[in-house]
């Protein structure tokens, strides 16, 4: 049992390595840009959350300059009609595992497009979505403005940050349900010398703050491989 364990432990290390070498988080040494940047006090602009949204099927505009395009979910999946041992990610409202509930398998025509976030309207859980899935009931995905480009894990997290304090002080109830509040809340944001939101430096930081915080981690994934490398030769 022992060595099953360690032969376990060891397996699981591997597997934490490929995953910290597939996003750049092996080497947890702060370069000089990044010990920079993260001293560095970026200006903030307040943007409004949403660029549109869709009430009744109806495009609604709401600023330009907006964060989002907030639409609704391609379909409501109820949870009880669903086996879960599927393909695709199924996101609900809860607050662990990115919000999914398990992987389901159903047309696909219904997925909801992956580098969004996933809105919880009554519960203010939300996630960014790296792949497509889909949903259950009550949740908006956040598309970002199209004048931005596309999101991505790093600038995600920032703009949940930002997001979370802009929801901080907001009374979850009936009123959660009324787009036509959520989409004007101000979210503050980094900007650059012309004003504009500044996508590079939330990025930059983000992966600054992934350095940071992996240290321990990667540590004690190196102990361990060392470890397991003794004993293997002994």
């Amino acid at each position: 049992m022992e060595e099953f364990i360690k032969e376990l432990e060891a397996e699981r290390i591997q597997e934490l390595e490929a995953y910290l070498i597939a996003t750049n988080l092996n080497d947890y040494h702060l370069t000089d840009e990044e010990h920079t940047l993260l001293d560095y006090k970026p200006k903030f602009k307040s943007f409004k959350l949403a660029s549109t949204y869709i009430m009744r099927g109806k495009l609604i505009e709401v600023d330009k300059k907006g964060v989002f395009d907030i639409v609704p979910t391609k379909k409501k999946i109820n949870a009880n009609s669903i086996t879960f041992d599927g393909q695709f990610p199924y996101v609900a409202r809860g607050e662990s595992k990115n919000g999914i509930r398990g992987y389901i398998n159903f047309d696909e025509q219904y997925l909801n497009p992956k580098d969004t976030i996933s809105f919880g309207q009554d519960t203010a859980t939300m996630y960014y979505q790296p792949n497509a899935y889909f949903t259950g009931d009550k949740i908006q995905v956040f598309k970002l403005n199209e004048a931005y480009g596309t999101l991505t894990e790093n600038i995600a997290l920032y703009i949940i940050s930002s997001m979370k304090k802009s929801f901080a002080n907001f009374v979850w109830g009936q009123q959660s349900f009324a787009l036509d509040v959520i989409s004007e809340i101000p979210v503050e944001l980094p900007v650059d010398i012309h004003g504009n939101i500044d996508f590079e430096y939330m990025s930059q930081y983000i992966q600054a703050i992934k350095k940071v915080s992996i240290e321990d981690v990667v540590r004690y994934k190196d102990k361990i491989i060392t470890a397991t490398q003794n004993i293997v030769n002994e």
